[in-house]
């Protein structure tokens, strides 16, 4: 008898603890995880804490409402494809997946779904067990996007790291390239001359005694002459150091000094808005660039078209626009129209524009070009010190 009561005493002391651990265990879960009963529907029929809290949403809110409640969009079709087809195979799914709370922010728990099965065996529901995991999930993106801002910076980087080994490895060649033009244009420059003085000799002497034919070739070789002038001046242009001689001059007069000294066929109209805008500036330099602009938009054009030159004030810069109705510089030579020696055309250096941009940069401005039309425009501050050079 004795012996009787006392394993009823150990039985009831084991279910006592029994009880203990079962609460203490639930309390755990209840405490870290989010527990969600549905049915096989997906319908909620139980929610613990934990889930409420997280998803801020009553039990009584939550109880009877599709799991669809808290649904962020997020997901694939696919994604909730494979999910139905394994938990109802009566498997377990594991995966993560991202929520939205009432307040309409949103949350992530990693997550096990498991089916329910009655006593036939027959799934009659889901128990769904996750973890939050929404700070590791918002520290995994910071940490990616930092990782892909570095990447981005380090390319970048490399990029200008290229671009200035370019530039140093170009201004080097460009160095050396204008050393020797320039030595090799003074030594053609008075062998030049020359020819040029004795062929104005030649042509005024002989002048009553030639034919058309002769006449037709000393022009040609005037012509020539003139040319390969021009190329040599360029030539040592684009090599000497440049002192700018900053006056206070008209813009206007400038460029009306620069059209006067341009050759214009009489089917091309120039058009220029008067705007009497005063700038410190070396005129000679700024209207070699407009002669220089103005004679390509000319050539552009071949015989008959529109130049339309526009000046405008914007804060303290002057912005001269060189628009002329051409066919437009093809797409693959714009990024090249301002290198020293690239050219489209099949007379001159490639210099022009390249020295006209120098010019404008030392004046502490700039020079770009666009399409369609094709528009040069020139900014220049409108008051440049004196000992910017």
């Amino acid at each position: 008898m004795t012996n009787l009561l006392d394993k009823k005493m150990i039985l009831n002391t084991d279910i006592i603890n029994f009880d203990l651990q079962f609460e203490e265990i639930y309390s755990i879960i209840n405490n870290h995880s989010m527990v969600e009963v549905t049915d096989i529907e997906g319908n909620i029929i139980f929610a613990n804490k934990k889930f409420c809290d997280i998803s801020q949403y009553s039990e009584q809110e939550l109880i009877g409402q599709n799991h669809r409640i808290i649904k962020s969009g997020f997901h694939t079709k696919e994604f909730y494809k494979d999910l139905w087809s394994t938990i109802t195979s009566g498997k377990t799914w594991h995966g993560e997946f991202k929520n939205k709370a009432k307040d309409g922010s949103y949350f992530w728990n990693k997550q096990m779904i498991m089916p329910r099965f009655d006593n036939k065996k027959t799934i009659c529901g889901y128990i769904s067990i996750g973890t939050d995991i929404t700070t590791e999930k918002e520290l995994s993106e910071k940490l990616t996007q930092i990782e892909d801002n570095l990447v981005q910076q380090n390319k970048n980087l490399q990029e200008k790291i290229k671009r200035k080994s370019d530039e140093i490895i170009k201004k080097e060649k460009l160095s050396m390239l204008g050393t020797m033009a320039s030595r090799l244009a003074h030594d053609l420059k008075n062998p030049l001359t020359v020819v040029k003085a004795y062929s104005d000799i030649l042509s005024r002497q002989l002048e009553d005694k030639m034919n058309y034919e002769m006449k037709m070739k000393v022009s040609k070789l005037k012509n020539s002459i003139t040319d390969m002038s021009n190329i040599i001046e360029d030539v040592l242009d684009f090599s000497r150091t440049v002192e700018l001689d900053l006056q206070k001059n008209s813009i206007f007069k400038i460029l009306m000094i620069a059209l006067e000294n341009v050759d214009k066929p009489k089917q091309i109209n120039v058009n220029i808005n008067y705007s009497d805008i005063a700038i410190i500036c070396d005129s000679k330099k700024i209207e070699a660039v407009f002669s220089n602009l103005l004679s390509n938009a000319i050539q552009a054009l071949e015989e008959i078209g529109e130049i339309n030159v526009r000046l405008t004030e914007e804060d303290n810069q002057v912005l001269i626009t060189v628009e002329d109705t051409g066919p437009g510089i093809l797409e693959d030579d714009m990024p090249r129209i301002f290198e020293p020696l690239f050219t489209t055309k099949q007379k001159g250096t490639g210099l022009g524009l390249s020295i006209c941009k120098n010019i404008i940069n030392l004046h502490g401005g700039d020079i770009i070009v666009k399409n369609a039309p094709t528009t040069f425009i020139v900014t220049i501050p409108k008051n440049i010190k004196k000992t910017n050079q």
